[in-house]
């Protein structure tokens, strides 16, 4: 059993990297991975997206030593910052792992 007081299925893990964004009737977007857990994804954006949208998101690691990550993504919620204006919050579920070739 874990020790802490997370109400969700899986333990979210902040992180702080680049991501793109692919979705169904919209142009790409930049975005920045807010945190991310086994089933769900929390993405800064610089425009609202529709809840509902469905498409891929690549995580792009900061690092080599961790290889990118690809999923296909359904926007849950998408939401304005107050800390920063002309920023979002999207909300993400993650519908599936998207099998990336190896290096």
């Amino acid at each position: 059993m874990l020790d802490y007081i997370e109400k969700r299925d899986y333990i979210r893990m902040t992180i702080d990297c680049a991501a793109r964004i692919n979705l169904d009737g919209i142009e790409p977007l930049s975005a920045t991975v807010k945190d991310l857990s086994a089933n769900g994804v929390l993405l800064l954006v610089d425009s609202k997206i529709p809840s509902g949208s469905i498409g891929t998101v690549s995580i792009l690691p900061g690092k080599n030593i961790t290889p990118p990550l690809s999923a296909e993504i359904e926007v849950i919620r998408c939401e304005p910052l107050r800390t920063q204006p002309g920023k979002f919050s999207a909300a993400c579920t993650i519908r599936e792992i998207q099998k990336t070739n190896a290096a």
